[in-house]
């Protein structure tokens, strides 16, 4: 991505501090054993997210927001309270299930889980945000979605499949996102057409393609959140 935007500055949005802060508040709130509110947690989260964001961009007329909002900062308010409400619900929804958080052979939760590992020649470095086991011992994999509900690339979900076996000798047949705002999953995805080949010939493929510089436009529902869609030869007010 860097190489994508050649230095030009990305930019900064209310929604990207509620991603940032929701997953910090919920890691917590896990692996502390649910003894805290999680929307008091993600309330003192928040502005530590902003605040950092201000401090990459201190000018909030280069900050992104929705576009029936007068100004950034009303939209930093609205998002922080759609925020709080979203973590409710969570923590509501987390109680009420019948799974918990998995457990990896080292005896830590699996949450918020750094990946290292290479699909081909090509490495890759992620993070995965929650394993779950459920009753009958089947654990799936759960990516959070707090921004709004789009055409999920499904790949990503094959990719922590590859990464779960990789790294933890987990093998996951199925995935979900769930969408915070809605309060529901986007439901399962078998994982099991996400071969090891088929996912190492595609970040093969990806990486030939960034390295030559090839980085062809693909206009859709997703381009309203993008923070360089500026810098887009397609779509953005500032094309260099």
């Amino acid at each position: 991505m860097k190489r994508f935007v050649k230095g030009l500055p990305q930019q900064p949005a209310a929604w990207l501090a509620v991603g940032s802060a929701f997953h910090t508040a919920y890691e917590y709130w896990e692996i502390n054993d649910r003894i805290d509110d999680l929307a008091s947690l993600f309330v003192d989260e928040y502005p530590k997210e902003i605040e950092r964001l201000k401090e990459e961009q201190p000018d909030l007329n280069w900050w992104g927001s929705a576009p029936n909002v007068k100004s950034i900062e009303k939209d930093i308010e609205l998002r922080g309270a759609a925020g709080e409400k979203q973590a409710k619900s969570y923590q509501d929804s987390c109680e009420q299930s019948a799974w918990k958080i998995a457990t990896l052979p080292d005896g830590s939760l699996a949450i918020e889980l750094k990946f290292e590992c290479d699909l081909g020649v090509v490495p890759v470095l992620g993070y995965i945000d929650t394993l779950l086991e459920w009753p009958d011992g089947r654990i799936t994999v759960r990516d959070l979605k707090t921004g709004n509900k789009g055409d999920p690339d499904n790949r990503q979900l094959g990719l922590y499949r590859y990464a779960a076996k990789k790294m933890w000798g987990i093998d996951l047949t199925n995935g979900e996102y769930w969408y915070t705002k809605l309060g529901a999953s986007g439901g399962w995805v078998d994982l099991r057409r996400y071969s090891d080949s088929l996912l190492e010939d595609y970040y093969v493929q990806v990486d030939k393609a960034i390295n030559q510089q090839i980085f062809i436009p693909n206009p859709g529902k997703a381009c309203g959140m993008c923070d360089v869609r500026t810098w887009c030869r397609e779509i953005g007010t500032d094309p260099r």
